[in-house]
């Protein structure tokens, strides 16, 4: 069963749940010098363009980009567990896509999912790893760190209604927040790769 909540529900879901998550990466010390309204400014800017800061409760922010869009919060119920989806865009706008799902999450008999990480060794080769996008016509594997964290960074390369696409991946088992633990993905196509990056290394967490 799917449930959709849009706008500023599905903003603060979204950030409740992702920002905490990704934000837990790293933890900073509070500024005690510097105005609180110059941080937020001064922090989205150094990227350039229409990034801008959402903030959430207990010092949770984010840098997101405008132009990907209204961020739409879906919640997905499988065989067992559950995936949070958020979504950017709508339209004919394609923009990244985000999912968290529980450890226990198994899908549907015919739901495509884009990552089993119930079959995700990070100690196998990135050989090993690449064989796990089956979909995928080619997948190069490597590891990338966001505030500390170590993510499975896949390049793939598939093809959609017969035309060939380039996408980008970015995967983090067992994030725990709020005393449950998620397993991250997100993906976008190649031309968002920077600015995908950009998002996970922004986030923040200010105790």
């Amino acid at each position: 069963m799917t449930n959709r909540l849009r706008g500023s529900l599905a903003l603060t879901a979204m950030c409740g749940l992702l920002f905490a998550s990704v934000a837990v990466m790293s933890r900073s010390a509070k500024p005690t010098d510097v105005d609180a309204a110059a941080r937020v400014s001064d922090r989205c800017s150094q990227y350039h363009g229409d990034w801008h800061e959402v903030n959430y409760a207990d010092g949770l922010s984010v840098c997101l980009r405008e132009s990907w869009g209204e961020p739409s919060v879906d919640v997905v119920a499988g065989r067992v567990g559950e995936r949070r989806v958020v979504a950017f865009g709508s339209g004919m706008t394609v923009a990244p896509m985000l999912q968290l799902s529980s450890l226990d999450y198994r899908p549907l008999k015919k739901e495509r999912v884009d990552l089993d990480f119930s079959i995700l060794d990070l100690d196998a080769s990135d050989e090993a790893i690449a064989e796990l996008f089956k979909y995928d016509q080619e997948a190069i594997v490597e590891r990338i760190r966001f505030n500390g964290a170590q993510f499975i960074k896949v390049a793939r390369k598939t093809r959609v209604a017969g035309e060939r696409k380039q996408y980008y991946g970015y995967y983090l088992p067992g994030l725990t927040l709020s005393g449950q633990t998620w397993n991250l993905s997100l993906v976008g196509a190649r031309t968002d790769r920077v600015d995908m990056e950009v998002f996970l290394q922004s986030a923040r967490f200010e105790k």
